[in-house]
């Protein structure tokens, strides 16, 4: 049987007409709109990326470049070993420091500068991060269980946002 470009072009377009209804029966998920306290405005593709699921909302002002953010934040591999924990850094009973970066600078995570210009001061969230937004290919070693942290590993990390929106300012000499 001999296909013309017209036969071809009339059964896609004839096979195309119908729509399929898709339906789930899953719970919503972090990635998506209908997840839990989830709002996502933001058409910029990398933070479409990201998983973000905020646990607890907060009331402060929100996290915008290139202000500063002061946060607590711990990070889990997905079979559930903790990476880091800002809490835990010092040790047992020493006194903690939460990390104070310049959003969307680099100064640590990509993942961050991306995802805290979503969240407000007050935020309680959990980040759903892949790879290369995180750790990456990089051969790094955990600061807490001393394991090599597996290479391309997504990284969840559970943040805590105590301060938004604060201008940098000069430090007195």
């Amino acid at each position: 049987m001999k296909y013309t470009k017209s036969s071809v072009l009339a059964a896609l377009f004839a096979s195309s007409a119908t729509a399929i209804k898709q339906t789930t029966s899953a719970g919503p998920d972090i990635f998506g709109p209908n997840g839990e306290n989830y709002e996502n405005n933001d058409p910029n593709y990398d933070l479409s990326r990201i998983g973000i699921s905020i646990t607890e909302k907060g009331k402060g002002a929100g996290c915008t470049a290139p202000n500063w953010a002061t946060f607590h934040w711990k990070s889990i591999l997905g079979d559930g070993r903790e990476i880091e924990n800002t809490k835990e850094r010092f040790g047992e009973g020493q006194i903690t420091r939460p990390d104070t970066i310049t959003v969307g600078s680099r100064q640590s995570f990509h993942c961050f500068d991306l995802a805290f210009p979503s969240l407000k001061a007050g935020d309680k969230a959990t980040l759903k991060c892949p790879a290369y937004y995180a750790y990456g290919g990089a051969h790094t070693i955990s600061p807490l269980s001393d394991f090599t942290i597996p290479l391309n590993s997504d990284v969840t990390f559970e943040v805590e946002m105590l301060e938004c929106g604060e201008a940098p300012h000069a430090q007195p000499l």
